[in-house]
């Protein structure tokens, strides 16, 4: 009985790496450029050998990011950013809309939400770490105290 326990296991071992030989060859056919990868996988430990081809090269501006995509202006789309939203009330300004402002020291474009999201992350981090209960108080006293520094900055 012991012998044909064996014979059993060494029977389903074979139709197993049978099956994956058939899976593997299936797969190459429809992914012909995993081939090479397949081909120097090692089976027992599942990792890639140490082989000395090269694999193939990265091209580096995959990874690099670009400016988002501009939206596509559509019939109903916002006269001020261009994007599909609610109707604003008359005379109210649109808060997606760009603000431009310009540097006069270098006539650079400047990026005032870049500053604004900065400001917000701040005052984020300071309400979770000092446990502050009533945040509309805070940002009405950070809008206040905003203006008064404002009303007294000059250059």
């Amino acid at each position: 009985m012991k012998g044909d326990l064996i014979k059993m296991v060494d029977n389903y071992e074979e139709e197993a790496k049978e099956l994956v030989r058939k899976m593997n060859e299936q797969f190459n056919r429809f992914n012909p450029k995993t081939e090479e990868i397949i081909k120097r996988q090692n089976p027992e430990q599942g990792l890639l050998k140490d082989t000395n081809t090269s694999m193939e090269k990265i091209n580096p501006n995959i990874l690099k990011s670009g400016p988002p995509p501009t939206p596509v202006a559509t019939s109903g789309a916002c006269s001020q950013c261009g994007m599909l939203h609610p109707p604003l009330k008359p005379g109210e300004k649109c808060p997606n809309a760009k603000i431009e402002l310009k540097s006069e020291k270098d006539g650079k474009d400047v990026n005032i939400n870049k500053y604004l999201v900065d400001l917000r992350n701040i005052a984020v981090s300071h309400i979770s770490i000092k446990k502050i209960k009533d945040p509309d108080k805070l940002f009405q006293n950070i809008i206040i105290e905003i203006t008064k520094y404002l009303e007294g900055y000059s250059e």
